[in-house]
């Protein structure tokens, strides 16, 4: 499944997370029956826990740490881009429709094929971003409480040795589509003789050697302690995974996005869209373009203050102690059968 996450077929995904489901429903349903739960709450991406919560009569919130896609919702994509994924779902439509039989056995019904990426409860949703943030938010109903960003408190060491005098500029593909040698050659080409410092982040799966030798300005590692090196950080050229895009946001961080899979893109837009960074679209981006967009990160006040707007809307909006409350009165307004699980 990593390796079509890293072509980004979204279609191929969706399958594999219902046959996922599929195997975890009985599991998941027994679970409910042994422990008898007053509700259940499941990752959006876990449609098994919705499932076999409505199966048992339970309750059941959402956890979103995407941005909320509503049923039938395209993201914003160019038509190269929209032509190779609507081929992929026409491709996948066979093994969608088998997995969809195998779950009307096991009495889930209606299952849609991007329902893997648009899994929401009906009456309580927590999502892990900011309605500031969110796109579309306005069309999104009570259902849906927005907290914010889940950064955690991580103590990883900042081993790197980064001169005071230069800003810093910080490169990452994150944790799981980072194996992109072709990308880092072009971050070479582009901010190697540029009067800055250059951190490249590239996974612990990319071979360092076939890199080639790195300039002078930049230092390469497998791992860095990512917020510590945000903290310090001018602009942030990043995949636009949400988390990574959060965690620069939180640190007033301006932001050059360069999406490496689809829903990344949507992230991009928004980033743009809001005025916190630049989205460089599109699956061939060019050393000048890299270098344009991070002189312009570093170089306009404005881009730097929306990306400080926005992560105080992360910060303002609660977090936990917010889902939590959230979470208990949603339970105290349900009906009293409905935290009665049905057996059989």
């Amino acid at each position: 499944m990593e390796a079509r996450q890293h072509e980004g077929n979204i279609a191929y995904n969706c399958v594999k997370l219902l046959e996922i489901g599929q195997r975890l429903l009985p599991f998941t349903r027994d679970l409910i029956r042994t422990h008898r739960p007053d509700a259940v709450i499941f990752d959006s991406l876990a449609g098994w826990g919705r499932w076999a919560a409505a199966l048992e009569g339970v309750p059941a919130a959402a956890f979103i740490t995407t941005f909320v896609f509503a049923p039938g919702a395209v993201p914003p994509m160019s038509p190269a881009v929209f032509a190779k994924t609507a081929l992929q779902f026409v491709r996948g439509a066979p093994d969608y429709l088998r997995v969809r039989g195998r779950l009307g056995a096991l009495g889930v019904r209606g299952v849609g094929y991007t329902d893997p990426v648009t899994n929401a409860s009906p009456s309580c949703n927590i999502v892990f971003t900011s309605r500031q943030f969110q796109p579309d938010e306005a069309r999104l109903g009570a259902a849906y409480t927005f907290v914010g960003a889940s950064l955690g408190n991580r103590t990883d060491p900042l081993d790197l040795d980064l001169s005071p005098d230069l800003p810093l500029v910080y490169v990452s593909l994150g944790t799981v589509n980072n194996q992109n040698p072709a990308f880092y050659r072009a971050c070479f080409a582009a901010l190697g003789d540029l009067p800055v410092q250059v951190v490249l982040s590239v996974g612990h799966k990319t071979d360092l050697a076939a890199l080639g030798t790195p300039p002078a300005n930049t230092t390469v590692r497998p791992f860095v302690a990512q917020l510590e090196v945000l903290r310090r950080a001018a602009a942030f050229v990043t995949h636009g995974g949400l988390n990574s895009v959060h965690e620069g946001l939180t640190f007033g961080v301006p932001l050059v996005v360069v999406p490496q899979q689809v829903e990344q893109g949507t992230v991009a837009q928004r980033v743009a869209k809001l005025g916190a960074g630049i989205a460089l679209m599109g699956e061939a981006i060019t050393p000048a373009q890299l270098r344009a967009a991070v002189q312009r990160a570093l170089s306009e006040p404005a881009l730097r203050a929306q990306s400080a707007a926005l992560g105080k809307s992360l910060a303002e909006a609660g977090g936990a102690p917010v889902a939590a409350e959230t979470l208990l009165a949603w339970l105290s307004r349900q009906p009293a059968s409905a935290t009665a699980p049905a057996r059989g």
